[in-house]
């Protein structure tokens, strides 16, 4: 089975976008977890990279994270060429008994657990979360 979902951020710092993108792309996903994690910056991304990639890898969990920069970003949502970005996609796969791998849907319970996950995940990022 392979569970994907995107996210985007528009405007702000590059590390405070990727969280923001990274929430985003977990909770489409409809899962607790990623395998890897896509992640594409504009703008002024550089200074911030570092802080970026530990906000990615945070809220995914994915234990490959790979990424690049460009001049804009195309999501399948829009497009950015006139603002700084971040673009995270994220993805988890498990393979069955059959050894096929599968694409799950994101049902409504899906999509609830990946909101309720969103919330803990910005709350604990944000320093709110008393740990």
């Amino acid at each position: 089975m392979i569970a994907a979902g995107s996210g985007l951020a528009v405007d702000g710092a590059a590390d405070n976008a990727a969280l923001e993108a990274s929430l985003e792309a977990l909770g489409r996903s409809g899962t607790d977890r990623a395998d890897l994690a896509l992640v594409f910056v504009t703008g002024d991304a550089l200074p911030r990279a570092h802080a970026a990639l530990h906000a990615v890898r945070r809220v995914t969990g994915a234990r490959a994270v790979l990424g690049c920069s460009g001049s804009g970003i195309l999501t399948d949502r829009r497009e950015v060429e006139d603002a700084p970005a971040v673009a995270a996609r994220r993805d988890a796969v498990s393979v069955r008994a059959s050894g096929r791998a599968r694409r799950s849907g994101n049902g409504a319970g899906a999509a609830d657990r990946g909101h309720r996950r969103r919330r803990r995940l910005r709350a604990r990022a944000s320093g709110r979360d008393g740990v």
